[in-house]
């Protein structure tokens, strides 16, 4: 998936999701979690994902250093771009 969001030209408002997102799956794999965490959200399952990464994060009591705000603002920003194209390009009607 990285290589292949390396090749596109994404908006600045995608950019700042994809730094952002970085930023926690990088605090994800720097943080130990307990094995109840793991087991609650399957985190040793080979298809685990963004979801399960973010609700374990939050999960994590000891994990106090885990900002979701950034993410949430870029995250939020990006919405506000596109929210007028679903209905500009038609994905809904």
């Amino acid at each position: 998936m990285s290589d292949f969001l390396a090749k596109l030209k994404l908006s600045s408002e995608a950019q700042a999701v994809l730094g952002e997102t970085k930023k926690i799956w990088r605090s994800f794999h720097a943080t130990r979690l307990d094995k109840r965490i793991r087991d609650e959200f399957k985190l040793n399952r080979s298809d685990a994902g963004w979801y399960q990464v973010r609700r374990a994060l939050k999960a994590n009591c000891e994990n106090e250093e885990v900002d979701f705000s950034a993410f949430e603002d870029a995250y939020d920003g990006l919405t506000r771009k596109l929210r007028p194209k679903v209905y500009e390009l038609g994905f809904l009607l």
